[in-house]
């Protein structure tokens, strides 16, 4: 990991830094949980109780696909569900 900032308060970086040596690359990570769903809008509140998080709403936009920016939950839409909007 590169070390970025300010003489005497630097912080350790979770990313490749340019023009930093010792930088590492984050390799991408599977999705903790995959759910299909037959919408393209769905709704995640991470499992609720005490370790869920607030309910978002996600839309799919046409990929097929979304993760939950809380949780990492990825919805995949099933095959031969409708693509539908509003």
């Amino acid at each position: 990991m590169g070390i970025i900032g300010r003489p005497g308060r630097s912080i350790k970086a979770r990313f490749p830094v340019a023009g930093v040596t010792g930088g590492s690359v984050i390799e991408p990570q599977e999705a903790p949980e995959v759910v299909e769903v037959e919408s393209e809008v769905v709704a995640c509140d991470g499992g609720g109780g005490p370790l869920g998080h607030p309910k978002v709403f996600l839309n799919m936009q046409g990929k097929g696909w979304i993760d939950c920016p809380y949780c990492d939950r990825r919805f995949i839409l099933k095959v031969g569900a409708a693509a539908a909007g509003h």
